[in-house]
């Protein structure tokens, strides 16, 4: 009986490792200064009557309730508590239509809609996985230089 209860945890120890998440890896590079990203979120929101999908990439956990809150979220960036890259697009499509980047290195930072961000893996109804990442170096209007680039396995908050 004991060989068989060991046998049975055992199981599902393995079958829980199987199903963990990819580890959310990557940097973002605002100014000249460098943020490890190692956190992800992900979730939808309605807005002009579609399903937007918003990721969110961070260097810390958010709080929950901060992390659907993009005035918290600068203003916590701004305090330089958190570092984060915010990309926005259609429900069912991979192209971002907007982004937000999050970082005290610069006064004036990026928020824009745009087609030099991409997102590359798994949109599915309870996961966003893949990679996201700036296409190359980019430069804002007001000249802060960023990039970033992130592996990332999150679930998908409807």
């Amino acid at each position: 009986m004991t060989s068989t209860r060991v046998g049975f945890f055992g199981l599902v120890a393995a079958l829980l490792l199987a199903q963990a998440p990819v580890a959310t890896k990557g940097k973002m590079t605002v100014a000249g200064k460098t943020a490890e990203l190692s956190h992800a979120y992900a979730f939808t929101q309605k807005a002009y009557g579609r399903e937007e999908i918003v990721l969110v990439l961070s260097d810390i956990e958010i709080p929950a309730d901060a992390r659907r809150d993009l005035k918290a979220m600068d203003e916590l960036a701004k305090a330089g508590k958190i570092h984060f890259v915010r990309l926005m697009w259609t429900g069912g499509q991979t192209d971002v239509f907007e982004y937000k980047l999050g970082h005290n290195a610069a006064k004036d930072m990026p928020n824009s809609t745009t087609n030099m961000h991409s997102f590359e893996g798994k949109l599915g109804p309870d996961v966003v996985a893949g990679k996201a990442s700036s296409d190359g170096p980019q430069e804002s209007m007001a000249g802060v230089k960023y990039e970033y680039s992130c592996q990332f396995s999150t679930k998908l908050l409807h």
